[in-house]
């Protein structure tokens, strides 16, 4: 017994004339970043940040909370207004916790020292390196790549 049989699929039109001749154009800075603690699958992150503190941009905003979680940085300069739970950017509607950087203008970085060559570290500094960077896959899940290069050295694939 089949469960849950569809024949053809949704195929809405694409709308690509709309687009297709036109220039990218890059959007300015919004005033207000609204910057959601669940960007990835697994648990929020944990903010790092105080109301009222000024950040860099790249500057860590929110720490991982479980293996399936990721950090957060600064997407621009700035200084944070709220923390609490808002409206999620999400057909659900459900409230996220999340920050609010109030950006400056700026977009001044976060001042250290540049990342080391990946190619002079071991695997697992890589992995290491990747999962503090909060890099997640592109998939819907946005999964952190820190678990995928660790279970792969785990498998025996050599990355």
């Amino acid at each position: 017994m089949r469960l849950h049989t569809f024949r053809g699929g949704v195929h809405p039109p694409n709308q690509k004339h709309l687009s297709a001749d036109r220039p990218i154009e890059s959007l300015p800075l919004p005033p207000r970043l609204y910057i959601p603690l669940q960007q990835h699958a697994g648990t929020p992150a944990l903010p790092v940040v105080t109301v009222g503190q000024k950040v860099a941009k790249g500057e860590l905003l929110a720490r991982e909370h479980g293996v399936t979680s990721a950090p957060l940085h600064a997407p621009s300069s700035g200084v944070v207004t709220a923390i609490g739970d808002f409206t999620a950017p999400h057909a659900s509607g459900l409230p996220l916790p999340t920050i609010i950087l109030d950006t400056d203008g700026e977009e001044r970085w976060v001042e250290g020292e540049p990342p080391p060559d990946p190619f002079s570290r071991t695997p697992e500094e890589v992995a290491h390196q990747v999962g503090a960077a909060g890099i997640v896959g592109m998939g819907g899940a946005n999964f952190p790549a820190s678990v995928k290069l660790n279970k792969a050295r785990q498998a025996g694939i050599h990355t």
